[in-house]
């Protein structure tokens, strides 16, 4: 596996979709990027590559699993996530369709652009004996050895849920399942940000009140899970979309579809303190005459700033952008003008590169 391709600028490979595929940074050289591959059986692919200046320099694909990986964008949700222990280790979550929907995941050991896989972990609810339809998830780790994992039970009554994963060698074991809302997570949106080794928040949407968005603080002791009471970072119309990074252990930045403004990517920051959680401001990322941003991302840069992506179909199918933008204390400033990347005939740059988030996102 040690073959490779050099791509000046931009890089395309032949993915199913956006919700099929995500990409994370493992040092400030080299990314890893995992995804549904569009090859007619739907098989899962991984490959490691490695950025000089413009340049992306890639290893050959390694197939996780040979058919049947869920792929979704439609909604905005992810099906395929990825979790970075550290620039040589990463764990990988998917859901395989056929025949039971498993929630699967693997511990992934990188060498140079090469990729080995260990056993298959199944997690969810009664594992593989349930069906799931296409369940909205993403992991994140909390540490070298543990990762968190949300995702919505679609066998029991779309309640959100997270489970703590362990990991040791090539290994990978899950605790019991810890839900955070017992039923009506939409599949529009849900992903979580670590704060500290013990903490993160997590953010969805809740189809029973009006899609609007939330937000908890999720305490971690081994493998269990207390969470704080639920703050509300959108109301009155839906959130879509919804992405979270964070900034340090008591700041987080919130990027999501906003339905009462024609769905034009909005951002918000909330600030921790203790399990309670409060946002300031929305901060829209396009001009007022913007419509139906999708695809959208967020990465935090340092303390103060973050970039946001995004796919542009206001106007057809348009080119992703990006922005820049920083907050204060409570609330984020407005954001400078936006800045395309891609073209508007390269739909599958837009999304490779949509979901662009760094490691501890």
């Amino acid at each position: 596996m040690t073959s490779s391709s050099s791509m000046p600028s931009s890089m395309e490979w032949g993915m199913s979709t956006a919700g099929g595929a995500q990409v994370r940074a493992l040092s400030s050289t080299k990314f890893v990027f995992a995804g549904t591959a569009n090859d007619g059986a739907n098989s899962g692919r991984a490959l490691v590559g490695t950025v000089s200046g413009s340049d992306v320099t890639v290893g050959s694909n390694l197939q996780f699993d040979s058919s049947s990986v869920s792929h979704e964008a439609t909604s905005g949700f992810r099906v395929v996530s990825i979790a970075v222990l550290s620039a040589t280790k990463f764990v990988l979550t998917w859901q395989h369709q056929t025949p039971n929907n498993q929630l699967r995941s693997a511990v992934f050991t990188v060498s140079g652009t090469a990729l080995t896989k260990g056993a298959n972990a199944v997690f969810g609810d009664n594992l593989g004996a349930s069906d799931f339809g296409v369940a909205a998830m993403e992991v994140i780790s909390l540490d070298s050895t543990t990762v968190a994992v949300a995702f919505r039970n679609n066998n029991s009554s779309n309640k959100g849920t997270v489970q703590i994963g362990t990991v040791s060698g090539t290994a990978l074991t899950w605790g019991a399942q810890n839900d955070f809302l017992a039923a009506n997570i939409s599949t529009n949106g849900i992903d979580l940000a670590a704060i500290s080794s013990t903490t993160f928040v997590v953010i969805y949407q809740n189809s029973s009140s009006s899609d609007d968005g939330h937000a908890k603080v999720g305490t971690v002791s081994g493998t269990a899970v207390t969470f704080g009471a639920e703050a509300t970072f959108h109301s009155g119309s839906a959130a879509w979309g919804l992405r979270i990074s964070a900034f340090d252990s008591t700041r987080v930045a919130v990027v999501y579809r906003d339905g009462g403004d024609s769905f034009r990517a909005n951002v918000k920051v909330g600030t921790v303190s203790g399990t309670s959680l409060s946002f300031g401001s929305k901060v829209a990322m396009q001009p007022a005459d913007a419509t139906n941003d999708t695809n959208l991302a967020i990465a935090t840069l340092d303390a103060s700033n973050f970039i946001v992506t995004w796919h542009d179909t206001g106007g057809g199918t348009g080119p992703g952008e990006s922005s820049i933008g920083s907050r204060s204390s409570a609330a984020a400033r407005t954001a400078p003008t936006p800045g395309a990347y891609g073209t508007a005939a390269a739909a599958t740059k837009v999304s490779f590169v949509g979901w662009l988030k760094n490691p501890s996102a």
